[in-house]
């Protein structure tokens, strides 16, 4: 019996996996340091987390509070064909 949100999403894709964390990277801020500043300067960036080699974890930026955001982790695995992403998402 499951009491909080949890969900598993298996992704294939064509793009390598370091075409992923690229793109990964583009939409991530990984300065985690907080300031009051932040909170008031936009970014071009959707989500904050840490990308590590074939693994990430992140959360989509908000300007409000939340106490169900989402978080999700993931890895991503080099197959014959291109890639799997395996995400795990859940609240934080």
């Amino acid at each position: 019996m499951t009491f909080l949100p949890y969900d598993k999403i298996v992704l294939k894709t064509k793009l390598t996996d370091k075409q992923i964390v690229s793109i990964l990277n583009s939409i991530t801020d990984t300065d985690t340091k907080f300031s009051f500043k932040k909170l008031f300067k936009s970014t071009n960036k959707t989500y904050f987390g840490s990308i590590s080699d074939n693994n990430f974890e992140i959360k989509r930026i908000i300007y409000y509070k939340n106490s169900f955001l989402p978080i999700s982790f993931g890895t991503i695995e080099k197959t014959l064909n291109g890639s799997t992403i395996n995400i795990i998402m859940r609240m934080h």
